[in-house]
C-alpha cells in the first residue's frame, strides 16, 4: 500500500513490464491471480523467460508501491532450455509455467555423449538390452544378450568358467 509502505493491497489491477538481458523494459500481459492479503501470482510464459541473461521484471498498481524483481535466467542440461533463477528481491512469480522441449532440444540430449564415446541414445539402448532383452548362453562361455525388438545382439560377452566376464562386444548402433 502506497500509504504506508508495509501493508498488502488487494483489489489491484497490475501492470508488468519486463527487461529480458538488459534491454529496455517492455510491457507484457501475464495471467494475474490475486492470492489474498495483497499478494498476487504472475504467471509468466516460456516467451517471458526465454531469454538468457538478466531478468528484470517491475510491477505497478495505483495506490501501491512499485514492486521489482531482479532474476537471472541460465541455460541448463539444454542450451536452448532456460529456467529463471530468482537471486533478488522478489514477488510470488510462477517462472517456469508450461516450459516445453522442442524436437531438435531432445534430439540434442540424446546424442549428447555421456562417457567415453557413448551417447545417452546409445547407453539407453545397452541398458535397456541388459535390463530386459533376451539372453542367450548363460550357461555357456559366449553369453550374448539381445534388444528388446529381439532383432540384434547389443551385448555380448565371453565369460570364464565362474561366470566373469573376460571380454565384451557392445552394438548401441
Amino acid at each position: 500500500d502506497a500509504t504506508d509502505h508495509v501493508s498488502g493491497k488487494g483489489g489491484l489491477t497490475l501492470a508488468v513490464s519486463l527487461s529480458k538481458d538488459g534491454a529496455a523494459f517492455a510491457t507484457i500481459t501475464p495471467t494475474i491471480t490475486e492470492r489474498g492479503n495483497g499478494w498476487y501470482a504472475v504467471a509468466l510464459s516460456t516467451a517471458h523467460t526465454d531469454t538468457v541473461g538478466d531478468f528484470a521484471l517491475r510491477v505497478t498498481a495505483a495506490g501501491a508501491d512499485p514492486t521489482d524483481t531482479i532474476a537471472e535466467v541460465r541455460p541448463r542440461l539444454l542450451d536452448d532450455l532456460a529456467f529463471p533463477v530468482v537471486t533478488g528481491r522478489s514477488i510470488d512469480v510462477d517462472v517456469l509455467g508450461g516450459v516445453g522441449l522442442t524436437a531438435a532440444a531432445i534430439e540434442a540430449v540424446h546424442d549428447e555423449v555421456v562417457e567415453g564415446a557413448f551417447t545417452h541414445r546409445q547407453l539407453m539402448r545397452l541398458m535397456s538390452a541388459a535390463l530386459a532383452g533376451k539372453l542367450n548362453g548363460a550357461a555357456t562361455t559366449a553369453v550374448s544378450i539381445r534388444d528388446l525388438s529381439d532383432s540384434k545382439t547389443r551385448i555380448a560377452a565371453t565369460v570364464d568358467a565362474s561366470g566373469n566376464r573376460t571380454a565384451l562386444t557392445l552394438d548401441a548402433t
